[in-house]
């Protein structure tokens, strides 16, 4: 699947994006390690800035 190239001029939905990716990410991980602790983090790199993400799984 390709993450449109357009996609940082639309913080909202960038933001939306990555969060999908990063939650499909914590419940194949989950399934594997139940018992490992998972955080999820998206980084705007223009900014240096980290946005902890909580998962919805």
């Amino acid at each position: 699947m390709m993450i449109d190239s357009n996609l940082s001029k639309d913080p909202e939905r960038e933001l939306q994006v990555h969060t999908d990716y990063l939650n499909q990410a914590y419940s194949s991980i989950r399934s594997r390690y139940p018992d490992l602790e998972i955080e999820l983090y998206f980084a705007t790199l223009n900014l240096a800035e980290f946005q902890q993400i909580l998962p919805t799984i």
